[in-house]
């Protein structure tokens, strides 16, 4: 009889692969449009407050398009 492996390989479901290239496109934006432009930081306090007002804009963008349908 065969032990089976308490490791047990990760199977990524479908969608996974389109979920991380828009991690990776949202984080590559971030840095390049926010961090690198708007540098340097006084603080991580500066960077986090940014970082807010970065996505306040975005989430007001999304309502507007939505309702703009």
């Amino acid at each position: 009889m065969r032990r089976r492996s308490a490791a047990r390989a990760r199977h990524c479901g479908i969608g996974d692969s389109y979920d991380n290239a828009l991690a990776e496109t949202s984080n590559g934006l971030y840095r390049a449009e926010l961090i690198w432009r708007r540098g340097p930081w006084r603080n991580f306090e500066a960077v986090e407050f940014a970082t807010l007002e970065c996505v306040d804009w975005f989430s007001a963008l999304g309502v507007w398009l939505r309702s703009s349908r």
